[in-house]
């Protein structure tokens, strides 16, 4: 599904004209397409919707947002086009006829334009607090455990250290993902970068976020 949708959006967009990423896809199960938005939406920093439509012409869908976006409220504009949805500011569930698709995918791409032209829309990482690689221990670890569970309205936090440099070289791993040691201050931690093997990390020292 992923592999499809990106496809189709790199195909057609436009960084300038399209803010409202839409996208449907023949047998995409309706049950993942959270999943799916989800990470598209991460990927390319827009209002995403995924629709799957059954043989009687029914889509259901799914939705998920940006930060700044209300995904609620845009979906209440788009509400001609829709035969229900729901949710919250962030991720929000339609209901939509084949034949008013196109009709929502105009209306879904103007209110996101509206919301977003002239915004910065580069991915951003939000710190809760800034730690020394020295506090991150099992301790630690079991600390932020009690804190579960993690969800809407209890987000996972994300720590980050700042002047961490790579010892010896960073590896890959697994399919995509790239491990290394990262050292500050004396302590040194083994890491890895989820999803970045490809990549090839800065040579000084960096700020992480974790």
């Amino acid at each position: 599904m992923l592999q499809e949708a990106r496809r189709e959006i790199d195909a057609v967009w436009d960084p300038v004209t399209q803010f409202g990423l839409t996208v449907t896809g023949a047998g995409w199960h309706p049950g993942v397409l959270g999943i799916a938005a989800t990470r598209l939406s991460s990927t390319y920093c827009r209002p995403v919707a995924l629709a799957a439509f059954d043989d009687t012409g029914l889509g259901r869908g799914s939705a998920r947002s940006c930060a700044g976006m209300d995904l609620v409220a845009t979906l209440r504009e788009c509400a001609g086009s829709l035969e229900s949805f729901g949710g919250h500011a962030q991720a929000a569930g339609f209901v939509v006829r084949r034949a008013k698709w196109d009709e929502f995918r105009e209306t879904f791409n103007r209110i996101c334009t509206l919301a977003l032209k002239g915004s910065d829309l580069r991915e951003s990482i939000l710190i809760d607090d800034w730690l020394p690689l020295a506090e991150i221990d099992v301790k630690f670890a079991e600390a932020v455990e009690k804190m579960n569970p993690f969800g809407e309205g209890n987000p996972e936090p994300v720590w980050g250290a700042r002047d961490v440099r790579i010892v010896g070289e960073p590896r890959r791993v697994g399919e995509r993902h790239l491990k290394m040691a990262l050292a500050s201050s004396g302590v040194q931690l083994e890491a890895i970068a989820f999803g970045r093997g490809d990549e090839t990390p800065p040579a000084q020292p960096m700020d992480i976020a974790f």
